[in-house]
C-alpha cells in the first residue's frame, strides 16, 4: 500500500491546490502499478503499514509533525526539501 501526504493541502497559505506530484503518484501506482493508494492526514500515527510513503510539500513554513520522521519508508520531495529547485520523478513516472 502506498501512503502520500500532501502538506500543502493541510496547512493552505493562500489557495488551497493539490500538490501536482501527489496526483502523477497517485495516478501511477494506480494504473501502472496496480498498487492500492491513500491519501494520509498528517496526524495518522501509524504509518508503518505502508510500502512507501511519499510527503510533499512546496511551502518551507509547512509543520512536519514529528513522529513522521521517525519511519524510514517516508520519501520526501517537493520545493521545501529541495532548496526550491525542481527534481523530476523518474522516467517511467
Amino acid at each position: 500500500m502506498i501512503g502520500l501526504i500532501d502538506l500543502d493541502i493541510y496547512y493552505p497559505q493562500k489557495f488551497l491546490l493539490p500538490n501536482l506530484e501527489i496526483m502523477k503518484l497517485a495516478t501511477y501506482y494506480q494504473k501502472e502499478k496496480k498498487e492500492y493508494v491513500r491519501l494520509i492526514d498528517p496526524s495518522e500515527n501509524n504509518l508503518s503499514s505502508y510500502d512507501k510513503i511519499f510527503l510533499r510539500s512546496d511551502n518551507l513554513n509547512n509543520p512536519i509533525p514529528s513522529h513522521i520522521l521517525q519511519y524510514s519508508n517516508i520519501e520526501y520531495g517537493g520545493n521545501a526539501f529541495s532548496k526550491g529547485v525542481y527534481i523530476p520523478f523518474e522516467e517511467e513516472i
